[in-house]
């Protein structure tokens, strides 16, 4: 038996709850892990108030439902054909986008969904890093060739963090957008400059190659303004990707794009080295016990997220 945090219907963070639960048998290439930390990241509380995509491909399977995409852990067994072994350190995406799984104390992933964590990183950084670097790497992927200066909107948050350095290692021009709280911790991130949004809330003067949208909807509509002629847009959240790219101003030659995260697990090594080399850091701001996963809720949806919050076994 296994202690996880699931929930019986969609609704605010209070239906979240701590229960036993029975894992299956392990196929030939799976792994048994004992959690140490998971990550919370939006699609969770998406997830548990109904709103995600997830749900629509979720649907017929019966409450309780699981939670969590990003964990790290210790093997303690391994399938017959594994490439792991028991006592490796690992960090893995457990399960695919309808099979959300990683709030629960030990859980079964596949062989290809895990990756070793190297010796010096932090399983919590690794936690950390799963879901928030893809989709940093996702997003520099849809970059035009020719850009080179980015405004990331939602900086401090936990991909707008990460995304910060990664395009520093690769020779951007960074400006990053937050909270005036924020500011210095993005600045120290090497964000080349940086804005408190509410004093760009009626200003234009900003202009840049590319500008990342983290919050979506009418903010990110309100974007395009720091965009250069022939610029570009991405946009991260899904439930509102169609109504933002549709607000592009092609009249200058603006384009837009949405972007979901690709997961594999040469991409995850490649985080990972980042960590280990101190190129890239995940700022962990809150850690929560299992039965305080409904704080953890509350924290990432009350927004201005400092990193990343992660529950703790």
């Amino acid at each position: 038996m296994s202690k996880a945090i699931v929930f019986d219907r969609f609704g605010s963070p209070d239906v979240l709850y701590v229960k036993e639960v029975q894992n299956r048998s392990l196929n030939n290439k799976e792994i048994l892990i004992k959690n140490s930390f998971a990550a919370v990241n939006p699609i969770d509380y998406k997830i548990r108030n109904g709103s995600s995509f997830v749900c629509k491909k979720r649907s017929g399977i019966a409450f309780p439902w699981t939670l969590g995409f990003d964990v790290a852990g210790t093997v303690v067994k391994a399938g017959a054909d594994s490439v792991f072994k028991i006592g490796d350190k690992v960090v893995a995406k457990s399960g695919d986008v309808d099979d959300p799984h990683g709030y629960q104390e030990e859980l079964i992933v596949r062989d290809d969904q895990a990756v070793r964590v190297p010796d010096g990183v932090d399983l919590a950084e690794a936690a950390g890093i799963v879901t928030v670097g893809v989709t940093a790497l996702s997003i520099i992927d849809r970059l035009p060739a020719e850009t080179q200066s980015v405004l990331v909107s939602g900086a401090s948050g936990g991909v707008g963090h990460v995304l910060v350095q990664i395009l520093k290692t690769r020779n951007y021009t960074v400006g990053g957008m937050c909270s005036a709280a924020n500011l210095s911790f993005v600045k120290e991130l090497g964000a080349d400059s940086v804005y408190d949004y509410k004093e760009l809330q009626d200003s234009s003067e900003l202009c840049f190659d590319a500008v990342v949208d983290m919050q979506g909807g009418k903010t990110g509509i309100n974007l395009y303004r720091f965009v250069k002629d022939n610029g570009t847009l991405i946009t991260v959240p899904t439930i509102t990707a169609d109504e933002v790219v549709r607000e592009a101003p092609v009249q200058r030659g603006v384009s837009a794009a949405g972007v979901l995260a690709l997961f594999t697990a040469d991409r995850l090594s490649l985080l990972l080295s980042l960590i280990k080399e101190q190129k890239v850091r995940v700022h962990i701001s809150n850690l929560y016990s299992p039965e305080e996963a409904d704080l953890a809720h509350k924290k990432m949806e009350d927004g201005h997220t400092k990193g990343k919050i992660l529950i703790k076994f």
